[in-house]
This record gives structure tokens, C-alpha cells and sequence, in this order.
């Protein structure tokens, strides 16, 4: 039972971590949920964009990775890197794309494309600063 309460807390930490952000279009709405794979991110360290979106009803939208794109914007506004989504196996709805930051900062995650009809341009400061990874580094 402890494990299983561990387990839990350990999800919800990563599902705070992540931005909500609803998208419409006449009736249709649809959630996006989006933040980073491995929660904190730190420099230097694989980590990538998780990215999953939902319908109202609360059911996964899938087959969106090639009408979707994603974008991460370092903390100087200028260095921009389109991020190639692909689908998380076993997970409908999710879609990811790796990459390793190599300077601390405020990272901006851009989507743009299609869900169905609706037409999401999303851009989500992401309020998670990226940490240096000498901070995990022991003794």
C-alpha cells in the first residue's frame, strides 16, 4: 500500500508540473496538456516535450503528429528548435519529441496546427525554470 501511495504522489507531482490549456472552436474544445518529460529539467541531462491532448469528454485525440508542430524558444528569444512529434507508444494522445538544453533558463514551448477543425497557436511560457545540472552533482 505504501508503495502504491509513493507511486501516486509521484504522478501528481509530474501532472502539476504541466500546463492546461483549452482550446475551442464553435463547440468543439479540446485540452492540451503540455510540459517536460522529466520534471525538473536540468541542463545537460535527455529530457524532451510531452505533449497530449484530449477532448472534452475527456478522451484522447490521437494521430495528430503530423498536423501538429511544436517549437522550444530558449531564454534569449532568439534560439529556436522545431521539435519532430512523435507518438508515445502505449499512451493515445501523447506525443513527444528529445532534446537536451544546455543553458539554464525560462524555455517557451510554441504548438501550432490542426486538431480536427480547430487551429491551435499556443504559445506557453513554461513557468519551470531549467536548472544547471552542477545542482544535482554530489560531493
Amino acid at each position: 500500500m505504501r508503495i502504491f501511495a509513493v507511486l501516486a504522489l509521484g504522478l501528481l507531482s509530474v501532472t502539476f508540473a504541466h500546463d492546461y490549456h483549452t482550446v475551442s472552436q464553435g463547440e468543439q474544445q479540446y485540452e492540451i496538456v503540455l510540459g517536460y518529460v522529466n520534471e525538473p529539467p536540468y541542463t545537460e541531462q535527455m529530457n524532451g516535450i510531452d505533449l497530449r491532448v484530449y477532448n472534452m469528454a475527456e478522451e484522447p485525440v490521437e494521430n495528430l503528429e503530423t498536423s501538429l508542430t511544436a517549437t522550444i524558444i530558449a531564454s534569449d528569444g532568439r534560439a529556436r528548435r522545431k521539435l519532430p512529434l512523435r507518438v508515445v507508444y502505449g499512451e493515445p494522445g501523447a506525443y513527444t519529441s528529445d532534446f537536451i538544453l544546455s543553458e539554464p533558463g525560462a524555455y517557451t514551448f510554441e504548438d501550432k496546427g490542426f486538431i480536427d477543425k480547430p487551429e491551435v497557436n499556443l504559445t506557453a511560457p513554461y513557468n519551470h525554470e531549467v536548472a544547471p545540472a552542477a545542482e544535482l552533482r554530489f560531493p
